[in-house]
């Protein structure tokens, strides 16, 4: 409570005073860091923390933001300290001090150059992507890559017109930054769709986390290969033994759907449709995907795609029809449904 208030009073103080404001924040994140295997005990210094400890941890990461030689120099200094641990983590305060230091990470990717994500960041969540052994860390390194695939794809999209960048190079580092990176994270993702890594929920908003970003860049190939990549995996799988795993890829291709630009949505749809043919035999995941589908095109597909979306799914509702109303996703018959909640409710899309 006493450095919430320290925090709260010292965005008050001119900049022309000093660096008061970083240097308040720094000490009061590395005394948490000290603190984590504490911290721990009680819920973490991220979301589950008591709401006390969640404001202090937060808005040290929002002051600190605010300078980025800072921030990168703190998020190098996490990274150095404890890259010697990355193999060892059987004590609990090296787990505890790592998980904290990639909650923290994560929260200032906003502010960190592609050049520091490249050097610092992804080395030191690489090793903890493929080992849920420690589940904190395992979903702590995921959703740092995640942060760091939607920053730089809204950077992308929403080029900041306040900061210069004349030469577009600070555009160009963060295509490059995607690029690099969804070969490697698509390979990651599918590893991780076995029993005991990422549950459903995770693994489809991972994916479609990572065809988004793929599909800012403007080169369409890169969200198909990450799209095809899933395809291949599914279709060298063995149904017999692998089905839970492949139901949970097809899943992840459903949540897709609203991640890929118009030009590649018709492909991908007909790859849906292929998918969910698949599975007519087994009325529970064939109605698991139209649900996930259904819900898809109304909730998530944006504006300039839904007609598309929407003219698709009615056509194919004739054929799927049985199968749509066994669900509650039909229970007023698929297309009618769909089209009535478009007509509506145009103000939740």
């Amino acid at each position: 409570m006493i450095a919430e208030a320290g925090l709260s009073a010292v965005v008050y103080v001119p900049p022309a005073l000093g660096h008061a404001a970083p240097s308040l924040s720094l000490a009061v994140l590395r005394t948490l860091s000290h603190l984590a295997f504490v911290i721990e005990k009680f819920g973490g210094a991220g979301h589950g923390a008591f709401p006390e400890l969640k404001r202090t941890f937060y808005l040290a990461l929002d002051i600190l933001a605010e300078h980025q030689a800072e921030s990168e120099h703190f998020v190098q200094q996490s990274c150095e300290g404890l890259w010697s641990d990355t193999g060892n983590l059987s004590h609990p305060v090296r787990r505890a001090k790592k998980a904290f230091a990639l909650s923290a990470i994560e929260q200032l990717i906003s502010v960190l150059s592609a050049s520091a994500i490249r050097t610092f960041v992804l080395p030191f969540c690489s090793p903890h992507l493929d080992d849920a052994r420690h589940r904190e860390i395992f979903e702590a390194a995921h959703s740092v890559v995640l942060a760091i695939l939607s920053h730089s794809a809204q950077n992308l999209v929403e080029v900041d017109k306040s900061v210069p960048d004349p030469d577009g190079s600070h555009e160009h580092e963060r295509s490059m930054l995607i690029t690099s990176m969804v070969p490697f994270y698509v390979q990651c993702l599918i590893k991780n769709s076995t029993e005991g890594k990422l549950n459903t929920s995770q693994l489809r908003l991972a994916f479609a986390a990572l065809v988004k970003s793929a599909s800012s860049t403007g080169d369409y190939a890169l969200p198909w290969f990450s799209i095809q990549s899933l395809l291949n995996v599914c279709n060298a799988s063995s149904p017999t033994t692998d089905g839970d795993r492949v139901h949970r890829l097809h899943l992840a291709l459903v949540s897709s759907v609203s991640s890929v630009p118009l030009t590649l949505l018709p492909r991908l749809l007909l790859a849906v449709k292929s998918v969910i043919e698949t599975t007519k035999d087994d009325d529970v995941r064939h109605g698991e995907l139209l649900e996930a589908l259904f819900e898809e095109i109304i909730n998530n597909v944006g504006d300039a795609e839904k007609a598309l979306a929407v003219c698709w799914w009615n056509e194919q509702c004739a054929e799927w029809d049985p199968h749509v109303r066994s669900n509650h996703v039909g229970q007023e018959g698929g297309a009618a449904m769909l089209v009535r909640r478009e007509t509506e409710e145009p103000s939740r899309l």
